[in-house]
């Protein structure tokens, strides 16, 4: 079986946030990606909490320099975290 992996940009809050929590519910593995590092976790939390794998990325997407260093690796390990 594959995993479904969703690369959510702006994902720390708004519209974002609202739809990375709808694709964890629909089975996707999230990549919450924006340069607000503390939502970030936060958003990371509120997808482990309905039993869907999350990662966070500082990513700044109106930045191309930021935007470029972007690796693949990035997303495959996930931080060890704390959810409260």
């Amino acid at each position: 079986m594959f995993n479904r992996v969703a690369f959510v940009t702006g994902a720390s809050r708004g519209i974002g946030r609202a739809i990375a929590l709808k694709l964890c519910r629909a089975g996707f593995e999230i990549v919450v990606a924006s340069p607000e590092l503390e939502n970030n976790e936060a958003v990371a939390c509120e997808i482990r909490a309905c039993n869907a794998e999350a990662v966070t990325l500082n990513l700044d997407v109106t930045s191309r320099n930021r935007s470029r260093r972007v690796s693949p690796e990035s997303s495959r390990t996930r931080p060890a975290s704390t959810c409260w």
